[in-house]
């Protein structure tokens, strides 16, 4: 078979002779990166010597260096490597069915008893599972336990004490899960929420939200690893103003630590400390605006004297914070912007 025989431009094909590849089976046996080394033979010119080839039932060769395809992106990339997941067999089934889009683990090791890292609770058995993920979602899955962990004892720290003062109960509205990433886009299952409402007890009638931020730095001087400033990007902030829009209730922030401890050949993730904050704080302490390290998505630095321990919540929710921020914020229109230049407003 000739080269003339393939559907291509002329032109791609005197360059391909041009290099070297002077018949179809010379092309067959390269592999793509290969083929772009070609002068003037860019990423589209492959792409139609590729359908060219296929619609003889040909190929190019299989790299075997080529980038692993990242199971939650879908797309490949080099810093794609073999992760490490100890999972149960619910939390295994959920990752690969959503965030992983079907596609199974490399391997599954035996079962032993164990904590499992999503959901954070010791079972009967778990596994070691491997994903090929590249460097950004291997860490958000090894490290999404925390979130879980976090949820949890915050619950457990209000519905309590704190829930009998203020007549106020916390529900979780907003579970956190893995969600399949797209490039430039998240899939999510539903509607962006707060991550819980206040509720009162005594008619369910929801009275505030509050959204999570969970990290492994704490708060204060004598805190286990303690943060110098506080980051939360920018599209978070813009949620969090649209949920108090759409759902026209004050929004609070509340920062979760929670560390990692060893449970060989297991770990788990304990929640350490709970702090909270509201949108003027934030608006009055906002240090900086600026791209993440190694990203191009901004994120709000904020002095970490914003930040007050929980149990001081339930102090402003009985001298009336709670309504005193929702009447400020009808008086002036608009939830607080909590960085410079955050343009939702509340359309009143």
């Amino acid at each position: 078979m000739e080269l003339s025989d393939l559907s291509v431009p002329a032109a791609i094909v005197q360059r391909l002779k041009d290099s070297g590849f002077d018949s179809v089976e010379a092309v067959t046996s390269a592999v793509p990166r290969e083929v772009l080394g070609i002068r003037g033979i860019g990423p589209k010119a492959l792409i139609a010597i590729s359908a060219a080839l296929g619609a003889h039932g040909l190929s190019f060769a299989e790299d075997t260096y080529a980038p692993y395809v990242c199971a939650r992106e879908g797309t490949a990339a080099n810093d794609v490597k073999l992760t490490d997941l100890w999972l149960c067999d619910e939390c295994a089934s959920d990752f690969e069915t959503r965030p992983f889009g079907g596609t199974g683990p490399e391997y599954v090791g035996s079962s032993i008893g164990g904590y499992c890292m999503n959901c954070v609770e010791d079972k009967p058995s778990v596994s070691i599972r491997q994903w090929l993920l590249c460097s950004g979602c291997a860490r958000l899955a090894q490290s999404f336990g925390q979130s879980v962990i976090a949820s949890r004892g915050l619950l457990s720290a209000w519905n309590g004490s704190l829930a009998e003062r203020t007549g106020v109960e916390l529900v979780e509205t907003d579970p956190p899960r893995l969600n399949r990433f797209v490039r430039g886009s998240r899939v999510a299952d539903k509607q962006s929420s707060a991550d819980f409402e206040g509720r009162l007890i005594a008619t369910g009638k929801p009275v505030f939200g509050i959204e999570q931020k969970t990290g492994q730095a704490g708060l204060g001087p004598a805190a286990v690893s303690p943060m110098s400033r506080f980051q939360l990007d920018c599209s978070d902030c813009d949620d969090i103003a649209a949920v108090a829009e759409r759902e026209d209730m004050p929004v609070f922030l509340v920062h979760a630590q929670a560390i990692q401890r060893a449970k060989p050949p297991t770990r788990l993730w304990l929640p350490v400390g709970y702090w909270w904050t509201d949108g003027y704080s934030m608006a009055a302490h906002c240090l900086s605006v600026a791209n993440r390290g190694r990203e191009i998505r901004p994120a709000a630095y904020y002095d970490v004297r914003i930040f007050k321990p929980l149990a001081t919540f339930a102090d402003y929710i009985e001298q009336g914070g709670v309504e005193e921020f929702r009447r400020r914020v009808e008086a002036e229109g608009r939830f607080p912007a909590m960085y410079p230049g955050q343009a939702r407003q509340l359309r009143r």
